[in-house]
């Protein structure tokens, strides 16, 4: 029976759909860069409308002032007169700027000072009494000490703030506008600056105006004001649209997961054809052979063979699925026998009890430093033992621990134990199974005593080629050769003996960890003593010289 259309394709399907879904992030990309180019143009338009506008309304109080002042000689001459003709005078100017504020976006104050002491407001000031009353000094100590240029606008720093100012002035008599920065900028606030956009005013003068667009950071436009007379000039910064990018991301994560799929399902589908599909189809084709057979004796031999090979098939698809299933059972089954036999290196009743009666017989003997010292010792001891059997911990932390161990060794054995490690620059952060290197050590304290009645003991962690090399040795009398030729062949003592349960237990735990990559030699030393050499891969180790 032919197979439907989906299945015959299947492979040729997900791979065209991974295809579409490439392109489709491709064409969210495009979109993505169009939308922001298009943001870009839309604002620099705005931006140069309203600099023009700003452009336009300095230049025009300018020239207005300068004409007031310029022209007529009887406002400029205004103080000198009558107080009857000095209010009428500033009634005028103060008709003229009501109507020049109206006429503008930005709320201006305008202003007439005599440098000898009258300063009076033209038009109505928005500010509350103590702001403004910084500022009017500001202004007049500005225009008193006579550095002001006549129709340049300053950017000048107030205890309430900056404001731009400017103003003409004839003799003492000025004649002036003034307004803060906030206001000053206010006309710009239409233009979406993102999140931490922003506007501001920066001293200094700029040639030419500057314009520089981003993607992915902030975009900055700066204008030079060359239109009118300035010691600053405008900076506007635009943060990326916050929007705009989730639009795209969002999308995007799910094009990329519908593709992360799509590979795993090509994968499984790969899996299956191999281990269930491909061997299913051998076995029907077996069979429609020999469904299709005839009755002569060549076609009865041809059934035999058929129905052999059908036999033999499933026999094998049988064996595989018990070897999978037999070997599942005996890895939890070594999994568990490692997890009893670790605890029982952990809690063992005699060596607590040794401890506690230590510690007593101290107490008794007034030695309290020792008792303190020791029950650090110990419960740093039982703190560090407690971990589980697949833990890993640095080199670093097996050596502080095998400190502590020789340390409580020390208050009960009558014989000297003398500690010396070599550990390379780099290898004590490395990672190594819990107790590996103390269940070696603690061996060694236990079966090996110095000839001299000193027992020294020699750890040298080194790395070779992606491979941490660890080499315990000490000076006893070293391993018995029947029990090194047994190691040798593998033929090792199980764990039920009660002999050798330490090393096994090593054993255990590195193939289970490692699958094989690590292994554990032993040995005897030339001048004689016990030497174990462990080798274990780590990932991204530095190449050093030989342990040896």
């Amino acid at each position: 029976m032919a197979q439907p259309f989906f299945i015959r394709n299947l492979k040729k399907l997900l791979l065209i759909s991974i295809v579409l879904q490439c392109l489709c992030i491709l064409f969210l990309s495009w979109n993505y860069m169009e939308r922001m180019r298009s943001r870009e143009r839309e604002t620099e338009e705005l931006a140069d409308r309203l600099m023009k506008k700003v452009e336009f309304e300095l230049q025009n109080n300018a020239d207005c002032m300068n004409q007031t002042v310029a022209l007529r000689s009887d406002y400029r001459t205004m103080f000198a007169q009558d107080d009857y003709e000095m209010v009428t005078k500033i009634s005028e100017l103060q008709m003229i700027y009501d109507l020049r504020g109206l006429m503008t976006d930005v709320p201006y104050n305008y202003f007439i000072y005599d440098i000898q002491g009258q300063y009076i407001e033209l038009t109505t000031v928005q500010r509350p009494f103590s702001e403004y009353r910084d500022i009017r000094e500001t202004i007049k100590k500005q225009w008193s000490d006579g550095n002001c240029e006549n129709g340049r606008w300053y950017l000048t720093e107030t205890v309430s703030g900056s404001v731009v100012s400017s103003g003409w002035r004839y003799m003492d008599f000025v004649l002036g506008t003034w307004t803060s920065e906030e206001d000053f900028l206010s006309g710009l606030n239409t233009i979406n600056r993102g999140q931490n956009g922003k506007a501001e005013l920066i001293r200094g003068k700029k040639e030419a105006d500057e314009k520089a667009f981003h993607i992915l950071g902030n975009s900055v436009l700066q204008y030079s004001l060359a239109g009118s007379n300035t010691e600053f000039f405008v900076r506007i910064t635009i943060s990326p649209d916050a929007g705009i990018g989730w639009q795209l991301i969002v999308p995007l994560l799910m094009v990329l997961i519908s593709v992360w799929v799509t590979c795993m399902l090509t994968a499984l589908v790969g899996f299956l054809r191999k281990s269930l599909l491909i061997p299913t189809q051998n076995l029907k084709d077996l069979l429609d052979k020999y469904q299709d057979a005839g009755d002569d004796a060549e076609m009865e031999e041809k059934k035999k063979a058929s129905i052999e090979d059908a036999y033999e098939i499933l026999d094998q698809l049988g064996k595989s699925a018990d070897r999978m299933a037999t070997q599942l059972y005996v890895s939890e089954l070594e999994k568990k026998q490692l997890a009893i036999n670790f605890r029982n290196l952990q809690i063992r009743p005699h060596f607590f009890v040794n401890c506690l009666m230590m510690l007593s017989a101290m107490a008794e003997s007034g030695e309290a430093e020792k008792v303190n010292q020791l029950t650090v010792c110990l419960a740093n001891y039982f703190r560090y033992i407690m971990h589980d059997c697949m833990d890993m911990v640095t080199v670093e932390q097996e050596v502080s621990h095998m400190r502590d161990v020789i340390h409580i060794n020390d208050e009960w054995n009558n014989y000297k134990i003398e500690f010396f490690y070599d550990i390379e620059a780099g290898t004590e952060k490395c990672e190594v199974p819990v107790l590996l290197i103390s269940t070696f050590l603690e061996n060694s304290i236990k079966h090996a005593v110095g000839r001299d009645g000193t027992l020294r003991i020699d750890l040298c962690v080194r790395s070779e080629k992606n491979q941490l090399c660890i080499r315990i040795s000490d000076n006893g009398a070293g391993f018995q050769e029947e029990f090194l030729e047994r190691f040798r062949k593998g033929d090792f003592p199980k764990e039920g003996q009660g002999r050798h349960i330490g090393i096994s237990n090593a054993l255990q735990r590195l193939n289970l960890i490692y699958g094989g990559r690590a292994s554990i030699a032993l040995s005897c030393g030339e001048n004689g003593g016990a030497s174990v050499e462990i080798q274990i891969p780590q990932e991204g180790i530095y190449e050093a010289a030989d342990c040896g």
